[in-house]
């Protein structure tokens, strides 16, 4: 038997050990070729109340599940995460081309930071966390998609990155309104963070559609495999981790694209299940066999509803920007 196919369940069964890693591997891998993967990060704190319909959403993905590992990274909860989580694992896990689940705390008592309490510390933490992931897919020789767990995307989404062959695109997601808020940056400072442009709001309200290129990116996004050794989340600047992901892409000469085709999906910032079921758009998720595109006509409270035609937002840890050649 091969080394890598140690037995997920069983270790998962065992919820009292303070690190849960193991590998299930699809027994089709790698017939299409090594380059034909997607390693999906799935790298959560705290979001047992957005979980259920996050895992939905990576569940309905249209990009194949035999085609995808999942990297899933979970520590220091105040909530149910894990065992959301694990539950999950349980009953699809053996869907996918493989399975990496690590559930170990760190020594930094993070736990005792608000959801959105952030500090240098945080970010250096979380920066590593997003390199581990980074070097898995790497190792996998896979193309690497992360999708924050208060990001909800549709169907196609990784589908539809993928064709686009870019080097780094993220999927246009947007807060509910009246918030001008995404997932990438049309402009930035001297130091990479945000820089208010009117190019942002034209791509954020989708007056120009299209792969556009833009400084940063955030939240979520493809990285195509050859490109992932040139991917950095810390560079000991004490910057953002997602300013320095961007950087160390500019650096290297690689341009990122906000693909604002389609409305791809959603974000919160809510902290609790009871804020998150009152968010306006949770109504477009209802019927996902149906894939009610976003931004198009959906039920609210029973009534029709049409939404403003591409005016979203998005983001956290971030704001939105993104440019074509504007």
């Amino acid at each position: 038997m091969d080394s890598r196919k140690t037995t997920l369940l069983a270790c998962l069964g065992v919820i009292s050990i303070a690190v849960i890693m193991s590998f299930t591997f699809n027994q089709e891998k790698n017939k299409e070729g090594p380059h034909d993967y997607v390693t999906i990060a799935i790298l959560a704190k705290d979001k047992a109340h957005t979980l259920p319909l996050y895992l939905s959403c990576i569940e309905q993905q249209t990009w194949p599940a035999h085609k995808s590992y999942l990297y899933i990274r979970t520590n220091n909860n105040n909530d149910d995460t894990l065992n959301v989580l694990r539950q999950w694992v349980e009953r699809v896990g053996h869907n996918y081309a493989g399975v990496h689940f690590d559930a170990s705390d760190l020594e930094t008592p993070v736990q005792n930071y608000g959801q959105h309490e952030w500090n240098a510390v945080r970010f250096k933490i979380l920066g590593k966390i997003r390199q581990d992931s980074i070097d898995f897919a790497h190792k996998n020789q896979s193309h690497y998609f992360v999708v924050d767990c208060d990001n909800f995307i549709q169907p196609k989404t990784i589908e539809n990155l993928m064709q686009t062959n870019l080097p780094i695109t993220a999927p246009l997601l947007r807060v509910a309104e009246p918030s001008f808020y995404g997932n990438c940056h049309a402009a930035i400072d001297q130091n990479g963070y945000y820089a208010d442009s009117p190019h942002y709001y034209d791509i954020l309200l989708r007056k120009v559609k299209g792969l556009i290129e833009v400084p940063v990116v955030h939240c979520s996004y493809l990285i195509r495999h050859d490109i992932l050794d040139k991917i950095s989340y810390d560079d000991n600047s004490f910057r953002y981790e997602y300013v320095i992901f961007s950087d160390s892409a500019r650096k290297h000469n690689i341009p990122q694209y906000l693909d604002n085709r389609e409305l791809y999906g959603r974000i919160t910032f809510t902290e609790n299940k009871g804020d998150f079921e009152k968010e306006p758009w949770i109504y477009e998720f209802q019927s996902p066999k149906e894939q009610i595109p976003f931004g198009s006509t959906s039920i609210r409270n029973g009534n029709l509803r049409k939404d403003k035609d591409g005016i979203g937002i998005s983001g956290e840890g971030s704001t939105a920007e993104n440019t074509k050649s504007l």
